[in-house]
């Protein structure tokens, strides 16, 4: 991102909150049909998996970044400053205090 180069992500942790309507990327599906289905074992052959499920989608999502490079350099021109912007670390903690609020006081009302 620092360098203003395209990404490719995939759905998970916070990719949809960096990568909104392909602005800096695209959103590749996980390798996995749901969170609920891992553990260590799962997630190791994931790793060293040289055909992952979401590989067909990978590949097409370099291919449109290859196919199209000064369409991505114009819309990753901007990325350092979103960076910056929206995604600095004193937006994320207050986020995160947020959160932990939110989750503290769920938590006092049981």
């Amino acid at each position: 991102m620092y360098f203003g180069l395209p990404l490719i992500l995939s759905d998970t942790g916070s990719a949809r909150d960096l990568i909104k309507e392909n602005d800096i990327g695209i959103i590749v599906p996980n390798p996995y049909p749901s969170i609920n289905t891992l553990n260590s074992q799962r997630i190791k052959m994931i790793a060293y998996d040289k055909r992952p499920a979401n590989l067909e989608s990978m590949v097409k999502a370099m291919m449109e970044m290859i196919e199209n490079p000064e369409q991505w350099r114009r819309k990753c021109s901007n990325t350092r400053n979103k960076i910056i912007g929206d995604l600095n670390v004193e937006q994320m903690a207050h986020r995160y205090g947020q959160l932990f609020s939110k989750v503290l006081s769920m938590h006092e009302c049981k």
